[in-house]
Parts: structure tokens; C-alpha cells; sequence
């Protein structure tokens, strides 16, 4: 008997390409179909105010596989990638921890009409969404999940496309401000600039994709600034 298999997917913002939803179907297309139903009939959850948002400025949020899973092991799956994300830092929607889904349930018509009457008109308080907003995840538990996710991490495939979908997208003018005034008058601390350093020479090519020693400065950087620094002197020196 063939094993069904389930898709982890993730939802991304289209204005800033940001990973926003992480969840499981067995139809992930059927599955992204039914949350952009839920933004447009205003469902008052934030995936869905996030969804409803993007429908309003004429767009839709993206979907990919992140990995597929069997059926006894997607729960574990989701609650690994729901986890992972969250420590990288994404802004996830997910109000769980994953995990707690129903594979290939489905509500009756009747079960949904009477879900769809008791959410209609529903708005959150002041104090609910500061509340939302304020949340903070305790120290002991984000060292938990660090503890937990070291040396784990996405296998070459799934690395490759996610790769595949972020290639070539840029963020909007307007979210590029956002971050350029939220980071202003911020100073890093030494270490974290040495720890920025450290992994920047780890890598086999510099920043402008020249190849180089692991732990090496590019010697055609070197050499390009140098011809630059020449060639600016001689003009000084001519004028």
C-alpha cells in the first residue's frame, strides 16, 4: 500500500518577500486556495487579516513546499520547520506551535456556517492587540529551541528551493526606509561585529561572488581597489 504524503508549505509575502505562514496538506494548492478564501470572507485571525490585506492591494501571497512528509511523520515536520523559522526570525502568523492539524478532515456545511456566523463582525480589543503585539518569547524557551535545532536545518533540496523563489526579489522602497529608520543610531556590539567578520571569511567567496581562501581577504578586490586608488592619484596629480 502506497504511503500518502504531506506537504509542509509555506506562505511569503509578496512586498517584502518575508516568510509569514508555515502549515500541512495534503493538497497544499487546495489548502493555499482556502486561506485566500478566508481573507476575502474576513475571518479574524491575523493569517487572515494578513491575506485580506494583500487582497485589498490587488496581490496574493506565494506558496511553496518547504518538504514533504508521510503521514505519521508530519507532525514532527511541522512543528520542526514552525520552530526553525521562528529562531532565523521570521515573523510567522502561526498562533501554535504546529502540529495540531487533521489530516484530511473537513468541516461539514453546517459546521461552517455556524463558524463563519460566530466569527462575523468579531474585532479584536485594544488591550487583545497590544497584547499580540507585546508578546515575547522567554529567554529559557528560545534557548530551548536553539538547543534543540543545532546542527539541524533544511536538506540540499529544500535549501535549493527556497533559493530558486527568493532569487531576484528585492524589497519595495518604501519597506527598504522602514528598515534603514528602524536601524539608525543602533550600534553593534564587538562581538557581534567579530561574529559578523568571522562568518563573512568563512565563506569561499566575498561579497561580489569572487572566489577566495576561507578566512582570506579577495585578492581581486584587493587589486580592483588598488588600479582605482592609481588611477584617481594620477588624475590628482595631472590636474
Amino acid at each position: 500500500m502506497e504511503t500518502k504524503k504531506v506537504s509542509i508549505y509555506g506562505l511569503i509575502d509578496p512586498r517584502n518577500n518575508q516568510l509569514r505562514y508555515v502549515g500541512m496538506s495534503g493538497n497544499p494548492h487546495k489548502r493555499f486556495l482556502y486561506h485566500c478564501g478566508e481573507g476575502a470572507n474576513g475571518k479574524q485571525t491575523m493569517k487572515a487579516r494578513w491575506i485580506s490585506g494583500l487582497l485589498n492591494a490587488g496581490l496574493l501571497p506565494r506558496w511553496f513546499v518547504i518538504e514533504e512528509s508521510d503521514a505519521e511523520g508530519w507532525k514532527e515536520a511541522e512543528q520542526f520547520w514552525i520552530a526553525y523559522f521562528k529562531s532565523l526570525g521570521s515573523r510567522l502568523l502561526n498562533m501554535t506551535s504546529g502540529g495540531e492539524g487533521t489530516l484530511n478532515f473537513s468541516h461539514s456545511e453546517e459546521t461552517r456556517r455556524k463558524m463563519r456566523a460566530s466569527q462575523a463582525g468579531r474585532k479584536l480589543s485594544q488591550e487583545q492587540i497590544a497584547k499580540i503585539r507585546g508578546r515575547i518569547v522567554p529567554s529559557d524557551v528560545r534557548k530551548k529551541i536553539s538547543e534543540k535545532l543545532k546542527g539541524r536545518g533544511p536538506d540540499k533540496a529544500t535549501s535549493e528551493k527556497i533559493r530558486i523563489t527568493l532569487t531576484g526579489r528585492s524589497r519595495p522602497e518604501d519597506v527598504k526606509s522602514k528598515i534603514s529608520a528602524a536601524h539608525k543610531g543602533k550600534k553593534l556590539s564587538a562581538q557581534h561585529i567579530e561574529k559578523i567578520a568571522e562568518t563573512k571569511r568563512s565563506k569561499p567567496f566575498c561579497k561580489r561572488g569572487h572566489p577566495r581562501d576561507p578566512g582570506s581577504r579577495c585578492r581581486i578586490c584587493e587589486n580592483i581597489r588598488a588600479a582605482m586608488y592609481r588611477a584617481g592619484s594620477s588624475v590628482s596629480k595631472k590636474e
